[in-house]
């Protein structure tokens, strides 16, 4: 009786397993779970297209390796957020400044958020890493930006900026 019990609750809990992996790997935002040793485990495709790495080449290493992170200005570092939840214990925010570089070189403003994965224990055990392309929305506000402050037939500072720039000045 208690093997059959066993085996039953063995199944269910690969189902569960099974479902919440699904889940994982369908989100439409890149999602990346790396163990506490910082080796990824699960990088579903949204992920693969935004680093350029397919899992079965990323399965293993280190997420530095793969998901390469740099400040926008390429003077300035830049928090890793995978580093920071193993050391603190804490979610991370999402850093607006932050560039992924793919495989290729190719590069994309990011929105990321970094949250710990913790055994029944409470101890961690890995961290998940969710993130997003923001490139084209941030080309958008920065020409919405532009055209706020800009004559959109000559290009040259309109009212509006010089109204700003009295603000300052005063």
């Amino acid at each position: 009786w208690h093997a059959l019990e066993r085996r039953e609750s063995q199944q269910k809990l690969a189902y569960e397993r099974s479902k919440y992996l699904q889940t994982l790997i369908s989100i439409g935002d890149g999602v990346m779970v790396a163990d506490c040793e910082g080796r990824i485990e699960v990088l579903n495709t949204v992920a693969e297209k935004l680093t350029g790495w397919n899992y079965e080449e990323a399965n293993g290493r280190h997420y530095s390796e793969v998901f390469r992170l740099r400040h926008e200005n390429s003077t300035l570092d830049i928090r890793d957020p995978i580093r920071a939840v193993l050391e603190t214990g804490e979610s991370q925010e999402p850093d607006s400044y932050a560039v992924l570089e793919s495989k290729d070189g190719r590069q994309y403003d990011l929105e990321d958020s970094a949250s710990p994965i913790r055994n029944g224990e409470g101890q961690i055990v890995g961290v998940v890493m969710v993130f997003r392309d923001v490139t084209e929305k941030k080309q958008q506000r920065l020409k919405l930006e532009y055209l706020s402050f800009h004559d959109s037939l000559t290009g040259l500072y309109n009212r509006s900026y010089f109204e700003e720039e009295m603000k300052k000045l005063e």
